[in-house]
């Protein structure tokens, strides 16, 4: 699908969809409390569709109520089947918790995704006792997983360390998790405090956590909007735009709550390291166009839905704006946003981008493969609509 977007800025208020941090963690909790419980999604996403489908694959019962998903208790099963589609956290997620209560798990999703799997996790599951078998998708892991200490490199994603962190909670005993080199810090931190909320034993040490086998209690979440998507509409308005978005807390949990902070350090010249906040890249990027700026701690975005700085560059070059990625920095020279045609190259984070860029273009823009954006949103063309945007399919 294509979609042509005429410049125009955005107005009004917006929803957000839930968080899709949040949403993985909740739905994954539940599974692993006894009593399960009740999380309230105001929109699926196709991948939080993926974690419902991994806790179905380990005996969770699935009760959907309008917007309220009822979730039963996981239970040790022989083989589990898990799709993860294109969901990188329900792939990380789950085979470190797969293991732990099913003999046989087996996983499949897209073929970017089965590049995406990280060689760091598989041989933790490896030390862990797990027999993976396969380099790519499909991928069997055999259990059971035997955790008492263990430890986690973390130096290109953070969600393995959020996988072996949930998974301790299915172990008897204590099981102390050493992370090393950690990126993307306030995730793990969620996933430490979503476990300390939800009643497990926790407990921060120098490097790392100790997980107690406390059993959780009964999981009731509403799921907050979500700040890696409202950082687009922070951004419109960064290019001229006025929306308010509804349903983001300020405190939040979520780490792309910073979108406010990073922008007004383009505005005043800063660099900004994006290690611990990668999903801003993007739309960080076309706020550059006005301010310039510079980012670093991205080099591993080569391997997220798309060679994201490679996408992000040619989105900006599409659109007339000059920059370069030299020795670790991305650099954004100002100048003004032209019309063109951008490639979403399957990548979610660059069609949103590109609509945001539209909004202060001098010209259309059209975005290719304008679709990616069901990943995590499959309405946010109708509420570009509801801003005053103007998205036809050509």
């Amino acid at each position: 699908m294509n979609i042509h977007l005429a410049p125009r800025r955005w107005q009004g208020a917006v929803s957000v969809p839930p968080s899709k941090s949040l949403a993985h963690r909740h739905i994954a909790l539940a599974a692993l409390s006894p009593q399960g419980g009740v999380v309230e999604l105001d929109e699926i996403s196709r991948d939080v569709a993926a974690t419902i489908r991994a806790v179905t694959a380990l005996g969770a019962n699935i009760h959907k109520d309008r917007n309220r998903i009822h979730i039963g208790a996981a239970r040790t099963v022989k083989t589990a089947v898990i799709d993860a589609d294109e969901s990188a956290t329900t792939l990380r997620f789950f085979l470190a918790i797969a293991p732990a209560l099913a003999q046989t798990a087996v996983f499949t999703g897209s073929a970017r995704l089965g590049q995406r799997l990280g060689e760091a996790g598989l041989r933790t599951l490896a030390e862990a006792g797990v027999a993976v078998e396969g380099t790519g998708l499909p991928l069997t892991a055999r259990g059971p997983l035997r955790l008492r200490k263990i430890t986690v490199d973390a130096s290109k994603t953070a969600q393995f360390a959020s996988g072996f962190l949930l998974a301790a909670l299915a172990m008897p005993g204590e099981v102390a998790v050493e992370i090393k080199r950690p990126v993307s810090r306030p995730y793990i931190a969620m996933t430490a405090e979503m476990i300390r909320r939800a009643g497990g034993a926790i407990q921060t040490v120098p490097g790392g956590y100790i997980v107690g086998d406390a059993p959780l209690q009964k999981i009731e979440a509403k799921i907050e909007g979500d700040w890696s998507q409202a950082a687009y509409f922070y951004g419109a308005n960064a290019l001229g735009s006025s929306v308010r978005v509804q349903n983001i807390q300020p405190d939040s949990l979520q780490g792309d709550r910073a979108v406010g902070e990073y922008i007004e350090t383009l505005r005043t010249g800063g660099a900004i390291d994006l290690t611990d906040h990668p999903d801003l890249f993007p739309p960080l990027a076309v706020v550059a166009s006005r301010f310039g700026g510079k980012f670093y701690g991205i080099e591993r975005l080569r391997k997220k839905e798309s060679d994201r700085i490679r996408a992000t560059a040619d989105l900006l070059g599409a659109l007339g704006i000059d920059c370069d990625y030299t020795d670790g920095i991305f650099t954004v020279r100002p100048g003004r946003l032209q019309g063109g045609t951008v490639d979403a190259r399957g990548d979610h984070r660059i069609a949103f981008s590109a609509a945001m860029a539209s909004t202060a273009a001098d010209g259309a823009v059209v975005i290719r493969g304008a679709e990616a954006v069901d990943k995590s949103w499959p309405g946010f063309f109708d509420a570009v609509r509801r801003l005053g945007g103007k998205p036809c399919t050509i």
